[in-house]
Parts: C-alpha cells; sequence; structure tokens
C-alpha cells in the first residue's frame, strides 16, 4: 500500500464498504425490455405505421381510436384494424374493413366501393375494380385514371368512356384500346393505336407522327426517332429537348452526358439550352 496515492486507497475503501456513489447504475435486461415495449416501432424501415402495446402511429402522430393489438398496414398509405380503414393516419368513413384490399397504385377497394387516395371513386363498380398498372384502373364498364373517370370516346353503345376490356397500358402516361391511344386518360389525337409505341419520358410514336405527352411533335421523323434519355431524343437531322427542337444542336454529333448535360461537336447544353 506504500506506493498507492491517497485518494485511490480512500476510493478502494469505499468501494469495499459499498458506498462509491460514482460507479453508474447500469440497466438489467427486463428493465430494457421494459423501456422498449413503451417505444413505438416498426415491422420495417418503410413502415410509416408503427404500434406500440396500446397505440397506433402514423408518422409518429397518434391515430386516436385506433386498436393497436389488431391494426395491419396493407400498404401505400392504408391501414387497418378490427373497426375502421384509414389512409395516411386517418379514418375513411364507411369502409368495411372486413372485406378492404389494397390493389396497388393508390387504389383500393372493399365490398361497396373503389377508393383512390383513400377517397371514393364515384360510380366505380366495386365487384369488378382492378388495377391495371400506371396510374390506370377499370371495372367492367369505365377506365380511371389517377382516380378519376377517363373522358374519352368509346366503342361500346352501353357507356361513353373506353372499353376496359381492351385498354392496353403502354408506359409513360400512354394507354390504349382497340382504337383510340391516350395520355393520362385524354385521347391522343392524329395516332395510330395498332401500332402505337411508348418510347419513355412522355415520347411516344406510330409510323407516321412522334408525339411528346400526347402532341404531335411536327418537325420529328417518326421512322427514324429515337429517345435519348434526360429529356433528349432526336432524328437523323434534329435534336429535341422536352419535344422541343434544339436549333443549335447538331444531330450527328450528339451525346447525352449526366445530370441534364448534353454537348454536340460545338457546343454544349444544359437541359436543352446552350451554355455560355
Amino acid at each position: 500500500m506504500r506506493h498507492l496515492t491517497i485518494p485511490f486507497v480512500i476510493a478502494l475503501c469505499m468501494i469495499q464498504s459499498g458506498n462509491l456513489l460514482a460507479v453508474e447504475h447500469l440497466p438489467t435486461e427486463s428493465e430494457v425490455a421494459q423501456k422498449r415495449s413503451k417505444t413505438p416501432h416498426a415491422a420495417n424501415q418503410d413502415n410509416v405505421y408503427v404500434t406500440d402495446n396500446f397505440t397506433v402511429y402514423y408518422r409518429g402522430k397518434a391515430i386516436k381510436g385506433a386498436h393497436a393489438s389488431s391494426f395491419e398496414n396493407v400498404g401505400e398509405g392504408y391501414g387497418k384494424d378490427n373497426r375502421y380503414v384509414y389512409y395516411n393516419g386517418v379514418a375513411i368513413k364507411g369502409a368495411c374493413t372486413t372485406s378492404f384490399k389494397q390493389l396497388g397504385g393508390g387504389y383500393a377497394r372493399d365490398r361497396s366501393n373503389a377508393y383512390y387516395a383513400g377517397a371514393v371513386i364515384r360510380g366505380a363498380y366495386a365487384s369488378s375494380f382492378e388495377y391495371s398498372g400506371k396510374g390506370y384502373a377499370k371495372d367492367n364498364r369505365n377506365v380511371y385514371y389517377n382516380g378519376k373517370l377517363t373522358k374519352t370516346p368509346d366503342r361500346r353503345s352501353d357507356t361513353g368512356h373506353p372499353s376496359s376490356a381492351t385498354l392496353t397500358t403502354l408506359g409513360g402516361g400512354y394507354s390504349k384500346d382497340s382504337f383510340q391511344v391516350y395520355y393520362e386518360g385524354k385521347p391522343t389525337k392524329e395516332a395510330t393505336a395498332s401500332s402505337f409505341l411508348s418510347l419513355g419520358d412522355g415520347y411516344a410514336r406510330d409510323p407516321w407522327k412522334v408525339f411528346y405527352r400526347g402532341e404531335p411533335i411536327k418537325e420529328a421523323t417518326a421512322t427514324s426517332f429515337q429517345y435519348l434519355k434526360d429529356g433528349y431524343a432526336r432524328d437523323p437531322w434534329k435534336v429535341f429537348y422536352q419535344g422541343k427542337v434544339m436549333k443549335e444542336a447538331t444531330a450527328t454529333s450528339f451525346q447525352v452526358l449526366t445530370n441534364g448535360y448534353a454537348k454536340d461537336a460545338w457546343y454544349t447544353f444544359y437541359k436543352g439550352e446552350k451554355t455560355k
């Protein structure tokens, strides 16, 4: 003990006597488990609904009246317990929890109604309602885009809307039935449905015309038109950005770079505009 300092000797004596106040209390396993049970937890990182033993939360905010023990996250903002259906944490009035089914793309249905983003789609036939993909849905009579009835001419005698039985989604906002092409649910005039192709990012063509977001590009040559990326496209003579001709760009040497930039043999461009 000769080489020990006086403070150390005092501390050693206090430890032996059980009186050292500086020793920190470490929680036991049962205490850690009890603390965890009081904290909301999610089944996975992407789950916006979480529950503890008594409460359901949506993005950290408690949902008043939700039943935690029976709550189920059904995806895309929808959830349900044994009494109510919820969208983004808000109860959907009149929705039937036992028959409720999430379909994808923001659409859902129960035994009586079809829904988009938590709102009832008026006039939809729930029994035959289904999600077609890329914003479109249909029942046995009508077609919908982003939850709204498509106001387009039809070849059926019993309704003024496109035939859901023949509707095909093409991507990029385009769809078609046996006779008509649509962009975001509206007719694309002058387009030929049987040979229509969606190229991506709003561009499309048939054998005679090129389209951007449902409107024809008069300066483009359909047979040799090519969509590149990031809004850029070209034919053998012209370059386009978001459907408009880039007058100072040379098609034969044009290249798309990254982050909106592009170049030809003489100039560089950013989002369709020549850089200074």
